[in-house]
């Protein structure tokens, strides 16, 4: 996937909310209003993709993921 940008994103997400809403709903629970790429990392994450292969998709750097992560930790 190519030009992974907001709109697509977006679709994206709620693809995954309208096809798996038990575990989406089950995924973003824990946390206060994740943003659209918190919710796009917490999917990934779900599908099996490592930080690695996230950081390849999105195109971001491996602190990007960190901070992820950390916002996420922080968020619940």
């Amino acid at each position: 996937m190519t030009d992974f940008d907001t709109t697509k994103e977006q679709a994206f997400v709620d693809y995954f909310a309208f096809t798996n809403p038990l575990d989406f709903a089950r995924m973003c629970k824990p946390y206060n209003s994740p943003t659209l790429r918190h919710t796009t990392y917490l999917i990934l994450q779900h599908m099996g993709l490592d930080d690695q292969q996230i950081q390849a998709l999105l195109r971001v750097s491996g602190s990007t993921i960190r901070s992820y992560r950390h916002r996420l930790k922080y968020n619940a």
